[in-house]
């Protein structure tokens, strides 16, 4: 069943509420109900039925000449001559629907015409009781005939008092319908039933006990979101003549407490009692409630009732779409002469209204602490009902943040690890959170103390762990900050993940990894192949925050051989040149080694170098030609491609190369 069936009539309700009588007039001045898709020709034909049903009902209810209408989840009986359908109301100006229970339009077939019974229309009772469960579920059924059931006369029981508004002191919720009921239960039993929802998007939240009782009934184990399945509690209230009868309605799975499924366990006002959701006939999350004198189900006729906290209408509330369902006959007199959306709970447990007081005890202020380990101490107090929770909070890094568990006693510690939040060294904050029974708070950062950190932390471990044939790159040293895990390939920037161009602090090279680095994206320039993990390139070749490619390599893999890079490939020099000899190492070269040949002369070879450079000084007029290759714990590289280059002019002193 499709959540959203029966908004129509709440929805208008609800508009004229939010919005002035002015714009819905303006809205409903050519109300369009929206266009349909047809699954059939014999839907199509349903949902006629149910709009001419709509427009006639305009003459005499005005609420469906504000708001469209739309048909929803039509069933049709297997012998083709009866069908339902779900009625839900759409908001002129946003098309969403308001949080409500549903309206059913029961159709059926009669001289080859399809003829649609309303609620509140004289024949839908009787059109029901003839609808096969094929297409209406026996708990949907019972739950329309439960509504329909016996009807006591309101006026006749007077009105009920004593009621809070079964939210939390402080939070405001909106009221969607009250006795707008009448157009969803027909029987007239939820006229001073009450719909709340959280203000804009539907969402769930916690209810409180309106009015102290007993357990009477209690259910919650329907699904979130079940369309034929509700939750639910009773309160009993023997305290009034006659008894009634608190219904909590839509409740969410699993959510009323555990002692609270014991009939008879007491309930005190402002207790949570469960979390409002959206279980059963319900278009979203919201809270049917209503006080009734039925001891023999959940459900029963609503009795005129008046909240404490409600300033209007004698404590009674109403929103402007509820105008037109208000009465002043034989059976009631309603009380509908000021309108607001929203409402402000004052429910305090036990009439608590007074918040609780606490201080912290340990740290001093202004104390310096030295050891990681902060420990914490203070105490909490509340004079009527008691303490429900005291937390420590911390501030660190700007933003505070509750640590450690609840605590229920007057005294209470905590020893709290500072190094496992990273908190620098500096000043510190600290303060208390707590809650008394009546849901009271403290007073905001009650028993704040200042201190001053001075405690050596370890470097918490590396978010990123490499594999064996892995590396791991991390943004800052010590393997912090932003970080990410290369396996075998060639990755330039933008393949970096978490981690940006230029950025790389700190390296972590797995077991049978390799990776070279490079100053270019193009895998060129200062390459550095780092074979053990290092938490600082700052010091190497490469350096820290230069990197713009990788190659990552098996350990065991042979180096590439090098590419010579300086002096130009046939590069003519002035005498007196100062010559170095430069290279790329293109992958996996830890050491290197060069040859120097002079034409016509001899040749020089190199010691094994841990850079990639190899500087000669100044050398003799003539024309000479270079060669690099690379080697690693497993083998050498083929030399490199030959480099040439001249030296001409006046000739300099004759010198010895010698190889370094």
């Amino acid at each position: 069943m499709n959540k959203h069936r029966a908004l129509t009539f709440l929805t208008f309700l609800l508009i004229i509420g939010i919005f002035s009588l002015q714009v819905i007039k303006t809205s409903a001045a050519t109300p369009t109900p929206p266009t349909p898709t047809p699954s059939n020709p014999l839907e199509d034909q349903i949902r006629s039925a149910i709009y001419n049903a709509i427009t006639t009902a305009k003459t005499i209810n005005p609420i469906y000449e504000m708001f469209p209408t739309q048909v929803e989840d039509i069933r049709i009986a297997p012998t083709q001559d009866k069908a339902v359908a779900w009625l839900i109301p759409l908001d002129p100006l946003t098309n969403q629907p308001i949080p409500t229970e549903p309206g059913l339009a029961v159709v059926q077939i009669s001289d080859n015409q399809w003829n649609a019974a309303l609620p509140g229309d004289s024949d839908w009772f009787t059109n029901l009781l003839q609808i096969p469960s094929d297409i209406l579920t026996e708990d949907e059924r019972t739950v329309l005939l439960k509504q329909y059931a016996e009807i006591k006369a309101p006026a006749a029981l007077g009105t009920f008092s004593g009621y809070r508004l079964p939210w939390a002191p402080g939070q405001i919720m909106a009221l969607t319908q009250s006795v707008q009921h009448d157009k969803y239960t027909p029987s007239l039993t939820a006229h001073y039933a009450f719909d709340f929802a959280t203000p804009g998007v539907a969402q769930m939240w916690n209810i409180y006990a309106a009015k102290s009782g007993v357990v009477w009934m209690a259910k919650d184990s329907c699904d979130n979101g079940s369309t034929t399945c509700s939750n639910w509690i009773v309160l009993q209230d023997p305290s009034t003549n006659p008894t009634t009868y608190q219904l909590y309605l839509h409740l969410a799975k699993n959510s009323i407490p555990a002692a609270l499924h014991n009939p008879g366990t007491r309930v005190e006002r402002g207790q949570l009692i469960g979390i409002a959701d959206d279980t059963g006939a319900s278009t979203a999350h919201h809270l049917h409630f209503m006080v009734h004198t039925n001891p023999a189900s959940y459900w029963g006729t609503s009795v005129d009732i008046t909240f404490e906290d409600v300033g209007i209408n004698g404590g009674r509330p109403r929103i402007l779409a509820d105008k037109p369902y208000c009465r002043n006959d034989a059976t009631y007199h309603d009380v509908c002469e000021q309108f607001s959306n929203t409402y402000t709970s004052a429910n305090y447990f036990l009439n608590d209204s007074t918040p609780p007081t606490g201080d912290i005890t340990s740290p001093k202020l202004g104390e310096l602490i030295t050891n990681p380990i902060l420990h914490l101490t203070g105490w909490a107090k509340d004079n009527k009902t008691g303490i429900a929770s005291a937390r420590f909070m911390i501030n660190t890094n700007g933003n505070w943040q509750e640590i450690g568990n609840s605590f229920t006693s007057t005294n209470f510690s905590l020893d709290y690890d500072l190094c496992a939040d990273n908190a620098p060294d500096g000043p510190l904050s600290v303060a208390l959170q707590i809650y008394d029974k009546a849901g009271n708070s403290s007073a905001p950062l009650t028993g704040l103390k200042h201190f001053i950190k001075k405690a050596a932390c370890p470097s918490p471990p590396p978010a990123c762990v490499p594999a064996a044939n892995q590396i791991a790159i991390f943004s800052e040293p010590d393997y912090q900050g932003n970080c990410s895990v290369l396996s075998n390939g060639s990755y330039t920037y933008s393949s970096f993940g978490n981690v940006k161009d230029n950025d790389i602090a700190s390296i972590q090279v797995g077991s049978s990894a390799s990776a070279t680095l490079f100053f270019n994206s193009n895998y060129r320039g200062r390459g550095e192949t780092i074979v053990n993990s290092d938490a600082n390139l700052s010091d190497n070749w490469i350096g820290a925050k230069t990197i713009s490619s990788i190659i990552v390599s098996n350990r065991t893999s042979t180096p590439t051989a090098p590419l010579p890079v300086s002096p130009l490939n046939y590069a003519s020099l002035p005498p007196n040149s100062s010559i170095t000899l430069y290279w790329d190492n293109l992958g996996n070269g830890l050491e290197f080694q060069v040859k120097l040949t002079k034409s016509g002369g001899t040749t020089t070879t190199s010691n094994w170098l841990s850079t990639p450079y190899w500087q000669i000084g100044s050398l003799p007029n003539g024309s000479y030609s270079w060669q690099v290759k690379a080697r690693n714990a497993v083998g050498e590289s083929l030399w490199s491609t030959t480099f040439t280059f001249t030296i001409t002019g006046s000739a300099p002193t004759s010198q010895t190369i010698t190889p370094q």
